[in-house]
Parts: structure tokens; C-alpha cells; sequence
């Protein structure tokens, strides 16, 4: 390898050194210019392509803020090292309307960043001209990048700067938005006009959003949020009736679950529910006392021990003086300001004695700072009616009395005070009545209408009777009619029977009287009668036998041979 790279080299010296001066010249020309490519586009490729949302590298926190809410409104991104690259200037603008929208703007990125204001100025009236022209136009570059804006006019309004006041006149802007065609809603949509407000607002130096006008190209005043106030309102008075009448049933119905197992449809129950919605802070700082014994609960009574305070030190300080008076006469070369009485006392002897004694006590102190819920109970008014009962009277064998045959005899036991007070007391447990907060419990006797009730019981007991006699007499009557049918086919057997033994007796009397018409045109006897006439005879006694012994059978027999005839 080192022989080929030698080669290599010498072959490369022998060509070089053959060429020409011009030849030289051209040749390191290709080589720089080569160099020079290789090296542009070693850059190009390697430089960021699209366009920054910010120019500073974001912390963590932001940029996870950051991406999400461009997450939510599928906006593409690169992410590198802090930095956030998009893809073109309108979606660097709606992203900013989204991150000033959802209040997740960075905190170290300002209004002016967002605008990219140049900063220009030579004196002071031309910094102002040229600040309110940069601003202007910035906003509204700004808003026509909007996908949903098509044209869009600034005016800002930054007042004069008053000396003699404390006072000063705040900045205004007034925007005029054009909207896309079939885009009107999202430029009206309430939460796109806030973001829109903060948007401008946190361009413009002392603007507060508040002052932001924005109307549409109609001259509709977006801003104008008194109809959804006066809206939330309304929704806000709804919930709060909505939540009264919650809480309302669901005191009536731990109340009739209380007392509806004992007076049955015997009830009704009316609540009045105040709520009070005020949010209320307490700040309470208690001394309390000491527990030195907690209360024993298995004992009936209270065996707790406690005191107000502990001592935790004890001071004591004794001081003893003895010797000769000190009488102030004033200051040297001045006439003596001392009564005579007190100067003859300057020369006697006097003791003093002082006794300072100091105990240190420590108390129970508890600090409670207390936030009460979005609503509390104001005050609970319970109405209570209860009905007496209604019983039927019965005779001695324990039957219902009915009157008239169409009703029965009912007798009224009304509520005894008794049953009133066990009632009171029971709803008041019910309801956690407490006398502080005004509560009122109120328990009536009044008799219900039970009419309706008592008719259908009549009307049922009418229909009952009614059914019964209509039983009794449909039974009676088919009795009678199986009595008169059996009657009436003992009759036909009856008539039969006689029928039969009369067509006997005349057939007899006809063969007697054939026998004795062929006896006298014959004059012979009995004794020589045919043989047919004599086999006609003993079948004539043969049937006449047969119809004694089982006379349906000869009947039978006889409709079945006329039937046969007719056939």
C-alpha cells in the first residue's frame, strides 16, 4: 500500500512538473472552485430549514406546553435543543393565536417578540410615529396570516402623556376583520375574539385587552360580551335552581322513607330549601385548654382532666439594699431646691428590700383557616300532613255492616297528639334541624279526601252482590229446568209406553180378526192353518217379546229399516 501511495505521489510530480505555468494556474482554479462547492453545500444542506416560533431555546416545561397545544391543532414541527422550527409564516401566526388562546404562551417571550417590531428612532416624535407605524402594520400582517382572516385594519390610539395628573388616558385599538367566505363563525366564535384580544394586547405596549375593539367587515361588535354575561347568568341561575330542587327531593324522600313504611298513603310532605351561595372564609385562631386525661367512653360520666395552662419557668428575683439616703440637692453652685424636712433625713440610714417573681405559662393555641363549599344549607322549612285512619265497622259473626245493601259502615280514627310530637321528631332527625339556622318543622292533623277510594270499594261490593243473586238465581233456574226435562222424559216414556201397548192390543185385534175372516171364508180350524201364516205369527210374537224386554233396540232396528226404505 505505501509503494502504491508513493507511485502515486511521484506519477503526480512528474505530470505536474511537465505542465505549463498557465496550465498550473487553471488547474488549482478547478481545485479551489471544487473545494469551494463541496463546502456551500456542506452548509445549505446542514442549515435549518422552515421557520422559528421563537428565537431563544425554550425550557422543558414550555416546550412540552408548546407542543401539546400544537399537537392539538395539527400543526407540524421539528424539535431540537430547545428550538421549534414550522414549516411556513402562517403557521407560526396561528400557532401564536392558539398559544395566546390556551394561556400557554412562554414566560420569557413578551409582545414584542411576538410582532417583531423593529426597533427604529431618531428623536422622540419620529420614535413615536415610527413605533405606532411598525405596531400597526405588524398586527396586521400578523391577523391576515390568519387562515380564517382575508383582510384586516389596525388603529391604534396611544395617548398624550399628562404631567399634572396621576391619571393617564389608557391606549386604545380599534380592528376591523374581514372574515374568509364560510369562515364567518370562527371569526364570532367568543373564545377566538379573546384570543384575539390578548393577542393584540400583549403587542402593544400598556394595551390591555379589555381595550381591544374588534368588529367584522358588517360592523358587528365582536367584543361586546354583555349578551353571553347576561347568558352565563341565566345558566349560572339554572344550575343553582337545579341544585335547590336536588337537594329539595332528596330531603323529601329521606323523609318519606322514614315515615312511609309507618302511615301508608297517609302522608305528604312540602320542603322550603334556602342555599346560600356566597363563598365564606374563617380565620379562627382558638386558645383552647389542655388535656392532661382524655374522657373515658365506657364511663357514664366525664372523667377528663384538663387545665387553661402550663407553667414551663419560673423566674425569681430578690434584691436587698441597705445604707444612707440619697437626697438630690441640684447641681453645684445653685441655690439648694431641697424642703428642710428632707435634708435633716440625709444623713440617717434606710434598708430597702424588693422582691420581683415571674412565672412563664404556655397555652393550647389552634389556628383553623376554613373555606366553606360553593353552597351551604340557609334554612330548611319542613311541612308535614298526616291523616287518620279509616276503619269498617262489623257485627258480632265479624261481617262488614253495609247499609242500603250498597255500602259499607266506616269509622274515622283520627292522629292523637302523641303520634304528632313522635312524627316532629322524627323529621327533625331527618332533615338534621338545627334551631341556629332557623330551621321550622311543622306537623298537621288534616283528613285526606278518600272518596274515590270508597266509591270503588262500594261499586265493587254492589258488583260482588250483584254476581251472587245473578249465581243463585241462573242455578235455581237450571235445577228447575233439569227437573222439568226429567219429568217430561218420564212422560214421553210414559206416552210411549201406552202408545205401544195400544198399536199392540190393535195388532192383535187385526191378526185376530184376519184369523177370523180366513176361518169363516175357509171354514177350517185354527189347527190347519198355513205354514206361512204360522211362521208370521210366531215372528210377530217373537218381536212382540223382544220390544217388551229391550224396546230401544226395536226402536233403533226400526229407524235403521226406514232409513234403509227411504234409501
Amino acid at each position: 500500500m505505501q509503494d502504491f501511495i508513493n507511485k502515486l505521489t511521484s506519477q503526480i510530480k512528474n505530470i505536474f512538473s511537465k505542465t505549463t505555468t498557465l496550465q498550473k494556474a487553471v488547474l488549482i482554479g478547478i481545485l479551489v472552485i471544487g473545494l469551494g462547492a463541496i463546502i456551500a453545500t456542506i452548509v445549505l444542506t446542514s442549515r435549518r430549514t422552515g421557520t422559528l416560533l421563537f428565537q431563544q431555546a425554550l425550557t422543558q416545561e414550555d416546550a412540552r406546553n408548546v407542543i401539546a397545544v400544537l399537537d392539538a391543532n395539527n400543526i407540524r414541527y421539528q424539535y431540537r435543543n430547545g428550538f421549534i422550527t414550522l414549516n411556513s409564516e402562517a403557521d407560526k401566526a396561528k400557532a401564536e393565536l392558539e398559544l395566546v388562546k390556551e394561556g400557554r404562551m412562554p414566560t420569557g417571550v413578551d409582545g414584542w417578540e411576538l410582532f417583531d417590531a423593529p426597533r427604529i428612532g431618531i428623536t422622540d416624535v419620529e420614535l413615536d410615529i415610527n413605533k405606532r407605524r411598525s405596531l400597526t402594520k405588524a398586527i396586521t400582517q400578523l391577523l391576515t396570516k390568519l387562515d380564517f382572516v382575508q383582510e384586516a385594519t389596525v388603529d391604534l390610539a396611544f395617548p398624550k402623556k399628562e404631567y399634572l395628573t396621576d391619571i393617564d388616558s389608557p391606549v386604545t385599538a380599534s380592528v376591523v376583520i374581514k372574515a374568509q367566505p364560510f369562515k364567518e363563525e370562527v371569526l364570532r366564535d367568543p373564545k377566538t375574539v379573546r384570543g384575539l384580544q390578548q393577542l393584540i394586547a400583549m403587542g402593544v405596549d400598556k394595551l390591555k385587552p379589555e381595550f381591544v375593539t374588534i368588529t367584522d367587515s358588517t360592523g358587528y361588535v365582536l367584543t361586546d360580551f354583555t349578551d353571553e354575561a347576561a347568558n352565563l347568568k341565566l345558566k349560572v341561575a339554572q344550575e343553582e335552581l337545579k341544585i335547590v330542587d336536588r337537594e329539595r327531593k332528596k330531603i323529601e324522600n329521606k323523609i318519606r322513607q322514614t315515615l312511609g313504611r309507618i302511615y301508608t298513603n297517609r302522608v305528604e310532605t312540602t320542603i322550603a330549601l334556602e342555599l346560600i351561595w356566597d363563598d365564606v372564609s374563617i380565620t379562627n385562631n382558638l386558645v383552647l385548654p389542655i388535656i392532661l386525661k382524655e374522657d373515658d367512653p365506657a364511663t357514664p360520666y366525664d372523667d377528663s382532666q384538663f387545665t387553661n395552662k402550663v407553667q414551663v419557668s419560673t423566674r425569681t428575683v430578690t434584691e436587698d439594699w441597705k445604707g444612707q439616703q440619697f437626697i438630690p440637692q441640684g447641681a453645684a453652685g445653685a441655690e439648694e431646691n431641697v424642703p428642710p424636712g428632707y435634708k435633716d433625713k440625709s444623713d440617717r440610714w434606710q434598708t430597702y428590700t424588693k422582691t420581683d417573681s415571674q412565672d412563664n405559662y404556655e397555652l393550647s393555641k389552634r389556628y383553623e383557616a376554613i373555606k366553606k363549599g360553593s353552597y351551604q344549607i340557609g334554612k330548611i322549612s319542613a311541612a308535614v300532613a298526616l291523616d287518620g285512619r279509616w276503619t269498617k265497622s262489623y257485627d258480632q259473626n265479624g261481617d262488614p255492616i253495609i247499609t242500603n245493601g250498597t255500602s259499607y259502615v266506616r269509622e274515622y280514627h283520627p292522629v292523637t297528639a302523641e303520634e304528632i310530637r313522635n312524627v316532629t321528631s322524627l323529621v327533625q332527625a331527618a332533615i338534621g334541624y338545627d334551631l341556629k339556622r332557623g330551621d321550622q318543622v311543622s306537623v298537621t292533623h288534616i283528613q285526606f279526601d278518600h272518596w274515590d277510594r270508597f266509591n270503588a270499594e262500594d261499586a265493587k261490593l254492589m258488583r260482588d252482590r250483584f254476581i251472587r243473586k245473578t249465581l243463585i238465581i241462573t242455578m235455581i233456574s237450571l235445577l228447575i229446568l233439569f227437573v222439568l226435562a226429567l219429568a217430561i222424559r218420564a212422560i214421553q216414556k210414559e206416552l210411549a209406553r201406552r202408545r205401544r201397548l195400544r198399536e199392540e192390543e190393535l195388532e192383535r185385534k187385526q191378526m185376530e180378526m184376519r184369523r177370523q175372516a180366513m176361518m169363516n171364508a175357509n171354514e177350517e180350524p185354527i189347527s190347519e192353518m198355513s205354514l206361512e201364516d204360522a211362521a208370521r205369527k210366531k215372528l210377530m210374537d217373537e218381536v212382540i217379546r223382544v220390544s217388551h224386554e229391550r224396546p230401544d233396540d226395536v226402536a233403533q232396528l226400526l229407524r235403521t229399516w226406514m232409513a234403509d226404505d227411504k234409501s
